[in-house]
């Protein structure tokens, strides 16, 4: 018999974040981390804002999902890595234009508890951050990444 609201399985919080860039990046060079430090969310408190590191304390299935913007004649090479800077798990580029330009890209990634993610330049990058565009609370969000547990093993 189904009894609604009760069960035996203890309750967990699922881990999940979502970080934006307060300020530009003007010149990421090859492997510098991409530290997102306007934290939206850290349920778990697995983001490491200082470093830009998600910790995993689970092992399963994780999505993690970024969207970056460039301003014109700039551009970004960007890669989601795995417990080290070339363990490329993901990438996310956009080439010189003379408009603004935005780019986004998910990735589905076995992890096993203690891994790490997190995300580095690949070339010489500018990525903006914080830039006001007079839409109040919107302009933190021009580039930011989210990450989260899909299921557990």
């Amino acid at each position: 018999m189904f009894v609604s609201g009760c069960s035996s399985r203890p309750k967990h919080e699922t881990p999940a974040f979502m970080a934006a860039l307060s300020a530009n990046l003007d010149h990421c060079t090859r492997q510098q981390p991409v530290i997102f430090d306007a934290v939206k969310v850290n349920q778990g408190g697995l983001y490491d804002p200082v470093h830009g590191i998600f910790r995993t304390n689970v092992t399963g299935m994780y999505v993690f999902t970024a969207t970056l913007s460039v301003s014109p004649h700039n551009s970004f090479h960007v890669a989601f890595v795995k417990n080290k800077a070339d363990n490329v798990i993901g990438y996310i580029y956009t080439d010189i234009g003379n408009i603004w330009l935005k780019d986004s890209s998910t990735v589905l990634v076995h992890l096993d508890a203690g891994d790490e993610v997190w995300m580095v330049c690949l070339f010489d990058s500018r990525i903006e951050g914080d830039y006001n565009h007079g839409i109040d609370g919107a302009q933190d969000y021009h580039s930011h990444v989210a990450g989260f547990l899909l299921s557990a093993d």
